[in-house]
């Protein structure tokens, strides 16, 4: 038959179990908050680059913009100057000519003038 060991002996044992248990479970707390600190981290660096690429979106819709704006402003200038030209002389833009600058407008605004540049 086995003897039982001494109490003191199985106690300092069930405290040392007891001490390693707990020293686990505070390394997982540790390498918890690490983790939660790292994804804050990543979180934030998410955060900063949406922001980034918003701005240069905006930028990019800013530049758009005036570049329609721009081009816009010279064909109502050329067709000013096409009537004060009509009104002078009695002609006037062909239904071709103006056909074709309807065309023209039509894809600026559209966006497809990357095919005709």
């Amino acid at each position: 038959m086995h003897k039982a060991p001494p109490p003191s002996a199985a106690n300092a044992a069930n405290s040392e179990a007891i001490n390693r248990v707990l020293g686990a479970e505070q390394e997982a707390q540790q390498a918890v908050a690490r983790c939660e600190g790292q994804a804050q981290d990543m979180l934030h660096a998410a955060q900063m680059q949406v922001q980034r690429i918003n701005r240069r979106a905006d930028e990019r819709i800013t530049w758009m913009e005036m570049r329609c704006a721009q081009w816009l402003s010279e064909q109502s200038r050329q067709l000013a100057r096409a009537d004060a030209v009509q009104a002078d002389t009695g002609t006037g833009l062909s239904g071709a000519a103006l056909a074709a600058l309807v065309d023209a407008l039509a894809v600026r605004l559209t966006g497809d003038d990357a095919e005709t540049s």
